[in-house]
């Protein structure tokens, strides 16, 4: 016997009950007038709202960002530094020999010196390609 067979065996008035069933309960109906009606949060709803009671205890800031605040308050200027930071970076026109000189990139390609056999057998390669073609005129 399968379970399909048990099941319909063993409950065959709840089985009758499912199948006939149309529509929906006064109940159900009620409680979907209910929820329609619904515009918006209701103060018992917001009031029993955890996020909203946590942040209802919060009243000012904390004495580390008063301090916070105050000591950015109190700057004026730039320090030495940025100063003397600024004014190298402004001086700045382009590349120095020594930066030049100590990049890495530049002193690989200085090392090369024309091109290799197997670039030169590819070149000769590709200029034969070029004498095969037959040229058509329109």
């Amino acid at each position: 016997m399968d379970n399909i067979t048990v099941i319909v065996e063993d409950y065959p008035q709840e089985i009758t009950v499912q199948v006939t069933t149309t529509g929906i309960t006064i109940d159900q109906a009620n409680q979907i007038v209910t929820n329609t009606q619904k515009v918006g949060y209701t103060d018992a709803l917001v009031s029993n709202n955890a996020s909203v009671l946590n942040n209802t205890a919060k009243v000012g800031i904390t004495s580390l960002q008063a301090n916070d605040i105050i000591a950015n308050n109190s700057k004026v200027g730039i320090t030495p530094q940025q100063e003397s930071d600024i004014v190298a970076n402004n001086a700045k026109v382009g590349y120095t020999e020594a930066l030049v000189s100590a990049n890495t990139d530049v002193l690989a390609n200085k090392n090369k010196v024309g091109i290799t056999t197997q670039q030169a057998l590819d070149i000769v390669n590709n200029n034969a390609k070029a004498s095969d073609v037959n040229h058509v005129s329109i």
